[in-house]
């Protein structure tokens, strides 16, 4: 079959959803600077207007953004940061909140 990497089987198992980059809010480039996507700064008239613009046969989906200074980019990071760690702690309360089935045997 190939390889398989360590995310492969969770999604394999729970497909994930199909994403495009024109939807990507933030970008990293392989020298590792942090790009913000213009394309959701841009109102729908505007956004049609860049499409057609944009050459076909390089593909529909588009990822066109705007590098963030780096004294901006720290600040921007600390927040994702923090986005992060209140989803996983709202993920690990509901986790503990669900009763098991090992829970609910020994309640009755």
């Amino acid at each position: 079959m190939g390889l398989i990497f360590a995310g492969t089987p969770l999604a394999i198992v729970a497909p994930m959803a199909k994403r495009r980059a024109d939807q990507a809010p933030l970008g990293l480039t392989s020298n590792g600077i942090l790009l913000v996507n213009v394309l959701g700064l841009l109102d729908e008239k505007e956004l049609g207007s860049l499409r057609k613009a944009l050459p076909r046969e390089l593909g529909r989906d588009w990822f066109i953004g705007a590098a963030v200074a780096p004294s901006e980019a720290t600040k921007l990071m600390a927040r994702i940061d923090d986005a992060a760690a209140e989803g996983a702690a709202r993920f690990s309360a509901h986790q503990r909140a669900r009763p098991t089935a090992a829970r609910a045997k020994r309640r009755r």
